[in-house]
């Protein structure tokens, strides 16, 4: 590697597109179907073993334990019969990861709530998602998924100032980078209880 590509760093979760260009080298952002599609559906897998504590709960069958109060699960969606609202689900981006996972979603009938400054309105109507600022999200969601992609204004958006409007039940999930969430922040909370 010459000299002057030894001056910068790139790592696994980021590639610095400003030092490339300098360099003239390409960057390219080539999503497919098939990888896209399939973070989304990886996102609802992680989702449903959270909420229905599918690890835990074959642990404790295996161990001859299944009525124990802590292995009860959320129930997603509404129900007519007691007007159980159901949960809900922030999506950070609502890019075509971010739209397909509230497509996934539609069948749960859980409430979406979505926080993209970019997208326009129309995307938020067609996923069938509550356009929101991103501390409503925060404050409100059950769950907060990370579909955003890596940029300085996106790195550690989910840090300890984040956590905290958080309810103390929420769960945190990042199929985006790494570094959209600060790991040691998130430490933190986890060990708070939170």
């Amino acid at each position: 590697c010459s000299s002057d590509l030894a001056k910068y760093t790139v790592g696994v979760d980021d590639v610095d597109v400003e030092a490339a260009t300098e360099l003239g080298i390409m960057v390219c952002h080539a999503p497919t179907e098939s990888n896209c599609y399939g973070v989304a559906e990886t996102t609802m897998a992680m989702m449903l073993a959270m909420l229905k504590k599918i690890v835990e709960r074959d642990q404790a069958v295996r161990a001859g334990k299944w009525r124990e109060k802590n292995l009860a699960t959320v129930f997603l969606g509404a129900r007519k019969s007691d007007w159980y609202g159901g949960i809900t689900i922030g999506l950070v981006g609502l890019g075509r990861i971010g739209q397909r996972v509230a497509q996934l979603l539609a069948p749960w009938r859980v409430r979406v709530l979505a926080y993209d400054p970019y997208a326009e309105p129309a995307r938020f109507m067609l996923a069938n998602a509550e356009r929101v600022d991103y501390e409503t999200l925060l404050r409100e969601s059950d769950v907060v998924s990370y579909h955003v992609v890596l940029t300085k204004e996106t790195r550690y958006m989910c840090a300890a100032p984040q956590l905290a409007m958080m309810k103390p039940t929420a769960f945190v999930i990042n199929t985006a980078r790494g570094k959209v969430v600060d790991e040691a922040a998130l430490a933190r909370a986890i060990e708070s209880g939170k």
